[in-house]
């Protein structure tokens, strides 16, 4: 009885909200709320607060690939906590703006954060690629005339920059020459993170995709440009 009682009295409010936002209220609406307390908004309080917090622990103790997503839990926190911003209550109101804005601020700063890391570390990885392109013309001369793959020290090619730590032969046969760079982790890569070439004797072309290579080893696939995919 007493659910249905509030139930009642929640649409009475809400049908006399929405009429003195139009400036249709009556005389007898207008009393119907004297001495009555507006319904109480602190349930969104709760929820957008315990939502917030998962989102910030998901951003702490989440895997780096799926960082994108603590961002969007905590604008959600952001929607949620819109019904108490806009309570009758004043002191639901200042919290539920107060909790409105930090989510806000919270996310597009969680957001904006990983938009920018997934870009330096494509920026990253496509320079090294660009480090292993350089043996693509000296490898297929020295395989022209000597019918092997050569070393990288063979061919005398810069096997370290910024974020390579040294360029490898992994692996030869008749068929392919699979060169891999591994990648420093001062620049934000974990240990043993490796990006592979290979050179395809037969068709001779080159490929970075991880089905030629099986040399490729990254936290995410997502971070590789699109022609490295398989």
């Amino acid at each position: 009885m007493q659910l249905v009682n509030a139930v009642i009295f929640n649409l009475e409010y809400a049908k006399i909200e929405i009429m003195e936002t139009f400036g249709m209220t009556s005389s007898n609406d207008t009393q119907i709320t004297q001495g009555k307390k507006p319904p109480s908004k602190v349930g969104w309080l709760v929820v957008a607060m315990s939502v917030f917090l998962l989102g910030l622990v998901a951003h702490v103790l989440g895997p780096a690939a799926y960082s994108i997503y603590p961002a969007v839990v905590v604008l959600c926190a952001a929607a949620l906590a819109l019904p108490a911003a806009r309570s009758k209550r004043l002191a639901e109101s200042r919290l539920g703006i107060f909790l409105l804005l930090l989510c806000l601020a919270v996310g597009v700063k969680l957001y904006t954060n990983r938009i920018y890391e997934e870009y330096m570390q494509r920026s990253k990885i496509i320079t090294a690629l660009d480090l292993l392109e350089w043996l693509k013309i000296p490898v297929e001369s020295f395989y022209a005339t000597q019918h092997a793959c050569p070393t990288p020290a063979q061919i005398d090619a810069m096997t370290s920059d910024k974020y390579v730590t040294n360029i490898l032969l992994n692996r030869r046969n008749g068929e392919k020459c699979i060169y891999i760079a591994v990648l420093d982790t001062k620049g934000g890569f974990t240990t043993n993170t490796t990006i592979g070439l290979a050179y395809l004797i037969k068709s001779n072309t080159w490929s970075c995709k991880n089905k030629d290579t099986a040399a490729t080893r990254i936290d995410s696939i997502h971070y590789l440009p699109s022609w490295c995919k398989d």
